[in-house]
């Protein structure tokens, strides 16, 4: 005996459930979407530092290039008996600031070469 059952009207259970089917295929593909955006976000948040500490880096490079050669024509100066010996322990003290801040900046990056990666340095200035 065999039995057919056909639903004609089953409350418009059918449409609410293809509506919902919808509707979280939106919200997964709209998840999606933002998840994209947040790996973009990082990516160019992780590019950016990266940028701001070779830019450190160079700055604090180029201060220390300058209280090296300040120091070279104070002790060129000195040495003719042209300066005082204040004006060359306040380049030394200049050096001596330099120094430090140009190495941390090394540090922190972690990079044992240069910042543009050209060539390899000491890690502590000559």
């Amino acid at each position: 005996m065999a039995v057919l059952r056909w639903d004609l009207f089953d409350g418009t259970r059918r449409e609410f459930e293809r509506k919902k089917a919808h509707y979280q295929a939106t919200e997964a593909g709209e998840q999606v979407n933002g998840l994209k955006q947040m790996v973009s976000f990082k990516i160019q948040e992780a590019f950016l530092t990266v940028e701001e500490s070779r830019k450190h880096i160079e700055l604090a490079r180029a201060a220390l290039e300058t209280a090296e050669e300040g120091q070279r024509l104070v002790k060129g100066r000195f040495d003719n008996s042209l300066a005082p010996l204040t004006d060359l322990l306040s380049v030394q003290l200049n050096l001596d600031q330099a120094r430090p801040i140009w190495c941390a900046g090394k540090m922190n990056t972690g990079w044992p070469s240069s910042a543009s990666g050209t060539k390899a340095e000491p890690f502590w200035p000559t």
